[in-house]
């Protein structure tokens, strides 16, 4: 599933004329290293970001607060405000909303942080590839903000995408709607997050000069050598592939998202004794959300 898509991650950069390649933190860790496999001159970009660092910089006005007020937090207005925006309740306001001024003042300082990171990578003229893996379009739409380019984003999966209309974005993802919601995509992408991801921490902001900053680890050094292993073989097996099919030969992918479903479908249905795997949980501080591995798999 994951070779099919690089490869129509790859078609879709051909057909738009595309040469800036960026691949967001940290779902694009792994895709980045594929990517480069199958295309050894492209120049591409790790890019530093995350929704947390996205928002933190790019929310300018109350609209943008309520946005972010809208998608639930598993916690306290006080626990909200200081995972979504790194900012301190007083104890005396309610709702996001009353910390207006503060959030906005405190977005301008990280905007300018934001811009000193972008200023120091190599931008070429045109649009820009953004991968995302599954999102709504959130961090693409407050990165795009920052960047004097158009975003075009190739996602995996895109989330809600009819609530998401209106708001400048142009999303193409692998996975239509229809094709995702009669399919095992919705019922396992988790499980595909939890192993696309980096072996750092979340990108929480930036400091003067652009040098990230990253917020607390929270997975076991036990977790972090778990998925490397699984990416390890991820690699081993993309290599195998393009050693079968040279990415030169006119190959363009087997493009079998049927088979692919079906195999990922599995999974639910197996016997995974790996108590490594089966003890990775699913982190998104942004949600104040841990789901463990055990109850992905049922």
């Amino acid at each position: 599933m994951i070779t099919d898509f690089v490869f129509w991650f790859r078609e879709q950069v051909r057909r738009c004329g595309i040469r800036n390649i960026w691949f967001s933190a940290r779902d694009g860790y792994l895709l980045q290293k594929l990517y480069r496999m199958l295309e050894k001159e492209a120049d591409t970009v790790y890019f530093l970001t995350s929704r947390m660092a996205a928002v933190r910089a790019g929310v300018m006005d109350d609209a943008d607060i309520a946005y972010v007020d809208s998608m639930k937090f598993g916690g306290t207005l006080e626990e909200n405000l200081k995972a979504r925006f790194g900012l301190e309740a007083d104890g005396t306001k309610s709702g996001l909303l009353s910390y207006k001024d503060s959030i906005l003042e405190h977005a301008a300082t990280e905007r300018r942080r934001y811009w000193a990171y972008i200023s120091s990578l190599d931008v070429q003229e045109g649009d820009i590839a953004f991968f995302d893996f599954v999102a709504k379009g959130t961090t693409q739409m407050y990165v795009q903000r920052l960047v004097g380019h158009p975003l075009k984003g190739f996602y995996f999966l895109q989330l809600e995408p009819d609530f998401m209309e209106g708001k400048g974005l142009d999303i193409e993802p692998f996975y239509k709607r229809e094709e995702a919601e009669s399919s095992s995509i919705y019922e396992n992408y988790y499980v595909l997050e939890t192993i696309l991801t980096a072996p750092h921490p979340c990108v929480c902001g930036f400091d003067d000069v652009g040098n990230p900053v990253y917020a607390k680890e929270c997975r076991k050094k036990a977790d972090i050598e778990c998925f490397l292993r699984v990416q390890e073989g991820i690699q081993d097996y993309f290599q195998r592939y393009l050693e079968l099919l040279p990415a030169g030969s006119g190959n363009t992918g087997s493009m079998t998202k049927e088979l692919d479903e079906v195999i990922l479908g599995l999974i639910a249905n197996l016997k995974i004794e790996d108590d490594g795997f089966m003890s990775l949980v699913v982190e998104d501080s942004f949600f104040n959300r841990m789901t463990g591995m055990a109850e992905l798999i049922r």
